[in-house]
């Protein structure tokens, strides 16, 4: 039975909702999502087509970014769209039109977003530039959702944007938005707002009205803060979430981490993570039985990040290193624990149709020397799950 078939309501205290600490805690996270802004570190996970032979991707060049795209079959990449050195922007694939959709924080306004289509040859079919009212950053944090020839994105409010015109054609959403995010052949959302009767929620949205619809409210008893991006099995009838306990004022480090499981209406396991890390996003794989999540461990001269491969129930895990970063002390004081809690950001999975391969991209690195900046892949058919790295295209 699938998640959303089985909603349960649970009641939360006001004295639990209205908490100082609560507050302080999503007020951090919203300035920290905000800096990562300013150095572009959303534009992170890569996105599959529909059969699996190519993704696209954020590569860099020195100060320089741009939308590629790579074969996989014959391992050739094919520059696509040259992006501002500071801006951010994620790609999907539209399935009516067949063809990429790049969204892009616009070059000269930050209220409003570019969104350009690419067809199959990798030529500019439309651009449009879209007012979203707020320099918005829940859009760039994952892949944008795109059905029907429309893209579902977040400004003011929840957006619904016809792609052939540009014209935003959604009705106000009756829910409050957090960030939204692909489910099966829907839309869902996510709700965290600490002055809201709970702390957070996550549901789906009509796909014309944008009507809301909850799936699941956090139950009163459950003390763990979620990151915004939640990850429903391609079943539907589980959803998975990175969280973390402690308030506002707890450093993202001294943290407990873990990756909570939701089924029928509750919090059906956790899996532990322990402290010294952050965790990010995740996403499973085709068959419905594995997890895949972003940590980094944090070390006095090495932060390292690594991939977390686990069953739903936690008994199977796996960790594999993806890389190590020199601790950049100038960069910890500009961000200081609000960038700290966002790193796992930095790296996002995507795993492709046919589960084989896990791919993240390194352009938003913060100090990655050049010659170990690419295009990250892992074979899930190798037992030893070694990394392979595949340099970034270099472009005029």
């Amino acid at each position: 039975m699938a998640l959303y078939d089985k909603v349960r309501s649970v009641d939360t205290p006001s004295s639990v909702i209205d908490s100082a600490a609560n507050r302080r805690a999503w007020g951090r996270l919203a300035t920290a999502l905000g800096f990562c802004l300013v150095v572009w570190t959303l534009s992170c996970r890569p996105t599959w087509s529909p059969d699996g032979k190519r993704l696209t991707f954020v590569a860099r060049q020195g100060e320089r970014a741009a939308m590629v795209e790579y074969e996989v079959e014959g391992g050739t990449t094919r520059f696509l769209h040259e992006l501002p050195p500071d801006g951010a922007a994620v790609s999907a694939w539209d399935e009516k039109a067949r063809r990429w959709v790049v969204l892009e924080a616009h070059p000269s306004e930050d209220t409003w977003m570019a969104v350009t289509t690419f067809d199959a040859s990798g030529k500019v079919d439309k651009r449009h530039d879209v007012k979203v009212g707020v320099r918005n950053i829940g859009t760039l944090v994952g892949e944008p959702v795109v059905l029907d020839g429309h893209l579902y994105m977040m400004g003011e409010r929840a957006m619904r944007v016809d792609l052939e015109s540009g014209e935003d054609t959604g009705a106000v959403a009756d829910v409050g938005v957090t960030a939204m995010f692909r489910l099966g052949g829907g839309v869902g959302y996510v709700h965290a707002d600490p002055r809201a009767r709970s702390k957070w929620e996550i549901g789906r949205l009509h796909p014309e009205t944008l009507a809301g619809e909850l799936l699941f409210l956090q139950p009163a008893d459950c003390e763990w803060h979620i990151m915004p991006q939640p990850a429903f099995s391609p079943r539907r009838d589980r959803c998975a979430v990175a969280a973390f306990d402690g308030d506002g004022q707890t450093a993202p480090g001294e943290r407990n981490h873990a990756i909570l499981v939701l089924a029928d209406g509750k919090v059906e396991s956790v899996l532990d993570l322990g402290t010294g890390l952050v965790a990010g996003p995740l996403c499973w794989s085709p068959d419905n039985t594995t997890i895949y999540a972003t940590i980094v461990r944090f070390g006095e001269q090495h932060d390292t990040y690594a991939m977390i491969e686990t069953d739903f129930s936690g008994a199977v895990r796996r960790e594999i290193e993806l890389l190590q970063l020199p601790v950049d002390e100038k960069l910890q004081k500009q961000g200081g624990a609000q960038l700290t809690s966002m790193m796992a950001l930095f790296l996002q999975p995507a795993v492709s149709p046919d589960g084989r391969w896990v791919a993240f991209t390194t352009a938003v690195l913060p100090k990655l020397p050049q010659e170990r900046h690419g295009l990250l892949l892992i074979d899930t058919r190798d037992k030893q799950r070694q990394v392979k790295r595949v340099p970034f295209p270099e472009w005029q």
